[in-house]
């Protein structure tokens, strides 16, 4: 059976369709990993935090391998670059790509600093009531709920998922949430596609979990 969600086009055991052809009916080519509008870093502030000119500093050095160094412009509160920004928001460093020519795993490990959540942004707004009433009788770990969005807890409180709805579209965040752990600069990050899965299958498989896990470090007292 094959079935079409508010989140993509999936098969109901979660494999991707390939397009049809308008003119036969006949699915042609690969199906494309799907791509948010940006990815997110919320990287971790601490106690014995550098200056936020020092990161900007050091961001800078691991941006210049795939930006020209001409076009990367800076003020007191962010680094711009044609597929993203470095900014400073709320005490927090974040930084925000564009799909294609910046690879997260390689910026982050370029970078070299731990992160504590990844956000997805989406033109599209989810459905949450269908995602609530699908998650209904233990198939997710709801934790909150408004209107507008849902918490989800990932695992036995390894990580939280928050699916917000806005004016411009919808976000999709993880958050390590388990006692001394974040996220690593070295370790590969949860996927996109990954998130999604977990959102389209009923029951959800462990491989968001699973990824949450390959992705954190667990750091000292």
């Amino acid at each position: 059976m094959e079935t079409l969600t508010a989140l993509g086009l999936r098969r109901s055991s979660g494999e991707d369709l390939a397009l049809p052809n308008l003119a036969t009916g006949e699915a042609v080519g690969e199906p494309t990993e799907p791509k948010p509008l940006s990815t997110t870093i919320i990287f971790s502030p601490t106690d014995q935090d550098p200056s936020f000119q020092a990161l900007k500093n050091r961001m800078f050095a691991s941006i210049i391998n795939w930006e020209e160094y001409e076009k990367v412009s800076e003020t007191a509160l962010s680094l711009e670059f044609p597929t993203g920004d470095f900014t400073w928001r709320r005490r927090t460093p974040e930084l925000t790509l564009m799909p294609g020519k910046i690879p997260i795993y390689d910026i982050l490990a370029a970078f070299g600093r731990i992160y504590e959540a990844i956000r997805f942004r989406r033109a599209e707004t989810i459905d949450i009531g269908d995602l609530i009433r699908r998650s209904r009788n233990g198939v997710r770990n709801i934790e909150e709920v408004t209107k507008n969005r849902v918490t989800f807890i990932i695992g036995k409180g390894l990580a939280r998922m928050n699916i917000e709805n806005t004016g411009e579209g919808s976000s999709i965040t993880i958050r390590a949430s388990e006692p001394r752990r974040e996220f690593e600069p070295g370790k590969v990050p949860v996927s996109y596609a990954t998130v999604l899965k977990y959102l389209e299958i009923d029951p959800p498989t462990t491989d968001l979990e699973n990824a949450v896990k390959e992705a954190c470090a667990t750091l000292p007292f």
